[in-house]
């Protein structure tokens, strides 16, 4: 495998993406850091409910003419089931606008991938690559 990689470096640009900071190694060190919550875990109704005093309300985005309906927001926070957010046809556009447009996701009901969700696992790395992207903007 290493001659391969070093075949590969040779042969092509080589672009370094880190930007210096895993999110996965900081733990609670930081309240930026994202949280993941067990299935079990009520602390995910409690963050939502305590994240605004104002009631979740839809709203709609527009991207390149199409609206992208948001179902749930307070103040700079969304929250979507991942059905909805990575099982419907949204591409890198709607991430990118979404991440633009809120600070806070909270995604519920976030399934085992497996082999088979490959199109549903793609839409989530590029929601997550579009979130990283605009935390590191902010």
């Amino acid at each position: 495998m290493a001659g391969f990689l070093d075949a590969l470096k040779s042969r092509c640009e080589v672009v370094q993406l880190d930007n210096g900071r895993d999110f996965r190694r900081l733990g609670d060190k930081a309240d930026s850091v994202p949280r993941w919550l067990d299935l079990e875990d009520s602390a995910f109704e409690q963050l939502w409910e305590a994240e605004s005093d104002h009631p979740a309300t839809p709203r709609e985005l527009v991207v390149y003419g199409r609206r992208l309906p948001v179902p749930h927001t307070k103040g700079s926070a969304a929250r979507f089931d991942f059905e909805r957010l990575c099982e419907t046809a949204l591409g890198p556009a709607d991430y990118i606008t979404l991440a633009s447009s809120f600070e806070t996701f909270y995604v519920d009901k976030v399934p085992v991938l497996l082999l088979k969700h490959k199109n549903e696992a793609r839409r989530l790395i590029n929601l997550i690559d579009a979130l990283c992207e605009y935390q590191d903007l902010r």
